[in-house]
């Protein structure tokens, strides 16, 4: 007596996927009822997301919509002229400064690096920049520079890696988070310039180039 066995059928390997999709869907799918059952009230677990690396702790750039930055106090005398305004000036202070390298400890720009004043804030432009010093209560080097852009403008520059321009003395005084700066002195035309200038704090992340 002999047996005759039918050719096997070879699935193709997109049937095959099918099937096996279509035994796993039960399981799933009681798995699931049985979730419901045991808490039928609660809310299904959210979908997780992934962020950028840093994202989290990557801080508001200066000059974004809805960013707030506290405005700098400057009044600044050229001559006969002066000037005065509160101002959205770059208020920093950069630890990597040494009293040997030509950072700048103190420093404080207006309008900062890419940012264009609208039309009812003032036009005119200043920088102050100050060496770290060996003493915390005297700063015997700074630089300064003013110009409105039309008629006025003046530089006191009193740095060891640079050219003697004028005259003058810088005095710092911190008052809580921030500090005001007095420059006294003359300009490189022989000018007499006095700046007051208080920041309200030295944010650690500035903005947009600045």
């Amino acid at each position: 007596m002999s047996i005759a066995f039918a050719p096997s059928r070879r699935l193709s390997p997109i049937v095959a996927l099918g099937a096996a999709l279509a035994l796993a869907l039960p399981a799933a799918s009681s798995r699931a009822q049985a979730g419901a059952r045991r808490c039928p009230t609660c809310a299904p677990a959210p979908e997780r997301t992934t962020s950028p690396r840093g994202a989290r702790n990557a801080p508001a750039r200066r000059g974004t919509p809805g960013v707030v930055v506290p405005l700098t106090t400057a009044s600044i005398t050229i001559g006969d002229a002066q000037y005065t305004g509160r101002v959205d000036a770059n208020c920093s202070i950069d630890e990597r400064a040494t009293t040997s390298n030509t950072r700048s400890y103190y420093h404080v720009l207006y309008p900062w690096f890419g940012y264009r004043p609208p039309a009812d804030q003032p036009q005119w432009r200043f920088e102050l920049g100050i060496p770290r010093s060996p003493r915390a209560d005297r700063f015997d080097q700074f630089m300064f520079h003013f110009a409105d852009g039309s008629t006025r403008s003046g530089s006191i520059q009193k740095v060891s890696y640079g050219e003697r321009m004028g005259s003058g003395t810088v005095r710092v005084t911190r008052q809580g988070a921030g500090a005001r700066f007095d420059v006294d002195g003359r300009t490189e035309k022989g000018e007499a310039v006095r700046a007051t200038i208080v920041c309200p704090a030295f944010p650690k992340s500035e903005a947009a180039g600045g």
